[in-house]
């Protein structure tokens, strides 16, 4: 179901800043991941020079699968990459719910409108950790189970396994390329016999009452979509030596005022798009949903950026792996190694040039598209307005009939 709640209520300043600095920390730590690799204490790497045929197949393969990378690149660049930046400008949901027209509740609604008043709740709609009914709720169990498994290298080290006994090593050979020579490379992992303890959920429920404001029925469905103050409530419990845990996101049955926002019938909501229930006033909802559109939006930018990148770096990608092809040759092999190398940062530097011209050209395409669609009449009239005024003026200036 979707949901929003209370996460929607950060500022965009602040979710800016989360995106890029986690975008930032990934960047920073993946190399830290990739050297502690090789410095796990649980993991033995040996290794011995390979020989010229298996350097060749090597790197024959290499430059085969980056020949099925280019095909990835490819629809990354041309597709992905164009259909994410369309997606971040054409976020439409808060357009949509903006249309909603405002409707006494002490009558029966039609049309796509907007309720606002205290609910009644029709029946009862309550969670078994909950004292009071809900309007809505979204409830989740889980259970800590311990399973007896093989864990190696890293995974070993991790709080919620407890080390049994020794297992044989875990050991993997591969080719690896070290200065522009290659190695086989042979990787053991220490694995162990453990206790793994693990949060399995083992039930899952959304209560979703119907409830009236005055004398109109909302019946909300799947599609519905909360906001607003959604509260939640986590309980802990042990039995028979099993440890539970339960967690429920709701909104009261009591909640002083309630939005509901959707297509109406004769007093009867059931639909709409959007269709949504919301503890706050409609232009507060609105804020929310505006609100989650630019994070969006923003997320999709930085998405069809990196598409962009990908894409295109993977595109060029084949030509270092032909030339890295050629490093499988005695004495001059090295030579080849390093241009493969020297061309490979040159593909990505031109990669990551051409992802920012296309993202900022693409960009200013869609906003000139979405500002043309959103005011479709004000352009066809203008365009009217001055067709006619350019066939008056070349009337004015062309030749007189004899």
């Amino acid at each position: 179901m979707p949901f929003l709640g209370d996460k929607l209520q950060f500022s965009s300043q602040n979710i800016k800043k989360n995106i890029f600095l986690g975008i930032i920390l990934l960047l920073l730590i993946l190399p830290l991941t990739i050297n502690a690799q090789s410095s796990d204490s649980n993991t033995v790497v040996t290794d011995q020079p390979a020989g010229t045929l298996e350097s060749a197949g090597h790197r024959a393969g290499d430059f085969l699968w980056s020949l099925v990378g280019a095909l990835v690149g490819f629809l990354l660049f041309f597709i992905g990459a164009p259909f994410l930046l369309f997606k971040s400008e054409f976020q439409n949901k808060a357009k949509l719910f903006s249309k909603a027209k405002p409707a006494d509740s002490a009558t029966a609604a039609n049309g796509y409108v907007s309720l606002f008043g205290k609910p009644q709740l029709i029946g009862t709609n309550k969670c078994s950790i909950l004292d009071t009914p809900s309007l809505y709720y979204s409830y989740n169990k889980e259970k800590l189970t311990v399973t007896q498994k093989v864990v190696c290298g890293s995974d070993a080290e991790r709080e919620n396994v407890v080390k049994i006994s020794p297992a044989p090593d875990r050991c993997t050979t591969e080719i690896v390329t070290r200065d522009g020579r290659d190695y086989k490379e042979t990787r053991c992992e220490k694995c162990w016999n453990a206790n793994v303890s693990e949060w399995v959920s083992v039930e899952r429920k959304d209560g979703l009452g119907t409830f009236k404001i005055g004398a109109n029925t909302v019946t909300p469905n799947t599609q519905t979509e909360y906001m607003g103050d959604i509260l939640e409530k986590k309980s802990t419990s042990n039995k028979a030596g099993v440890d539970y845990r339960e967690t429920v996101s709701y909104i009261e049955a009591s909640t002083p005022q309630i939005l509901a926002v959707g297509e109406a019938k004769a007093g009867s909501m059931a639909s709409g798009k959007p269709f949504v229930v919301s503890t706050k006033d409609f232009e507060a909802t609105r804020q929310l949903i505006v609100q989650a559109e630019k994070t969006m939006s923003l997320i999709l930018k930085v998405l069809g950026f990196l598409a962009f990148l990908i894409g295109m770096y993977l595109i060029l990608a084949p030509i270092p792996a032909l030339i890295n092809v050629a490093g499988a040759i005695p004495f001059i092999g090295q030579l080849f190694s390093g241009l493969a190398s020297i061309t490979g940062i040159m593909i990505f530097i031109v990669s990551l040039v051409v992802a920012i011209i296309m993202t900022l050209i693409l960009t200013i395409i869609f906003k000139i598209l979405r500002a043309i669609t959103d005011n479709i009449v004000a352009v066809i009239a203008i365009t009217i307005v001055v067709g006619l005024a350019l066939m008056y003026v070349l009337g004015m200036v062309g030749p007189k009939p004899a």
